[in-house]
């Protein structure tokens, strides 16, 4: 295919959203684990291409495809488990002081340390 001048990306077909039959988009949208869900599809996709020899690949080069997706997978749990983890109180303390010590100091600082009136303006606001 060729490409429009400044096109950028992929030059062949990406598979969306909207090329899912009905049936798989209504079981995607319905259930409570979509990731793990879609994993499997993919991961059955590749199987049933090397079954019917629609994907002819030796399995010591396919099986780091596997490998991918479940690191993939991995790294998804790792990070969905990251952002469930709260900030701890101290941390949110602490972190509020200084922004509110610093917004009260800065204006003060920045007028002892300008040789004039605009420029103390200027560095208060």
């Amino acid at each position: 295919q060729s490409r429009e001048p400044g096109q950028r990306g992929h030059s062949l077909p990406i598979i969306g959203a909207d090329d899912f039959d009905k049936e798989t988009e209504a079981a995607i949208v319905n259930s409570s684990h979509r990731v793990e869900l879609v994993f499997q599809m993919l991961q059955r996709i590749v199987v049933e291409g090397v079954q019917s020899k629609v994907l002819s690949i030796a399995p010591p080069i396919l099986s780091p495809t596997f490998q991918a997706l479940g690191a993939a997978l991995l790294s998804y749990h790792e990070a969905k488990k990251l952002s469930c983890v709260p900030v701890p109180v101290p941390y949110a303390l602490i972190t509020g002081l200084v922004l509110v010590s610093e917004a009260a100091m800065v204006p003060f600082v920045a007028a002892c340390h300008s040789t004039g009136v605009v420029s103390s303006f200027g560095y208060a606001f």
